[in-house]
């Protein structure tokens, strides 16, 4: 976690954990949206960023601003698996165009066919970095 320091040893940060609480997250929250923490790793996260932070240096303050966290939170949780299932569908077609779009700019003088093939290459080692 780039050298953050982490609850228990998983991968959630006590920065993650302390910009919650900032941005308005009540623990009954933070504890439905991580369910294998427990109320005590809140409280030891949020001693350790009090330990840690200092004021010129404080990544819980430099985060930002999420004002629309908690609706968001609640759409997401009223969702079917399914419609879950189709947003995260919908979100990778749209990466997938960007993607190409981005790619197209980087390559503009490839006919379509050389670019077809550059599209799947770079998708391919995109997928098997990742998974």
């Amino acid at each position: 976690m780039g050298g953050q320091p982490c609850i228990r040893g998983m991968r959630v940060t006590v920065a993650a954990i302390a910009g919650m609480i900032e941005n308005g997250s009540s623990v009954d929250e933070i504890l439905a949206e991580y369910p294998f923490l427990e109320s005590d790793d809140i409280s030891a996260a949020l001693a350790c960023a009090a330990a840690t932070s200092t004021e010129t240096d404080n990544p819980v303050t430099t985060r930002k601003p999420r004002p629309n966290h908690q609706r968001t939170l609640q759409i997401l949780r009223a969702m079917t698996p399914q419609q879950k299932l189709a947003q995260v569908f919908k979100l990778n077609e749209r990466t997938l165009k960007l993607f190409r779009i981005g790619l197209r700019r980087r390559y503009p003088d490839l006919d379509d066919i050389e670019f077809e093939k550059v599209y799947l290459q770079m998708r391919a080692r995109c997928h098997n970095r990742n998974y």
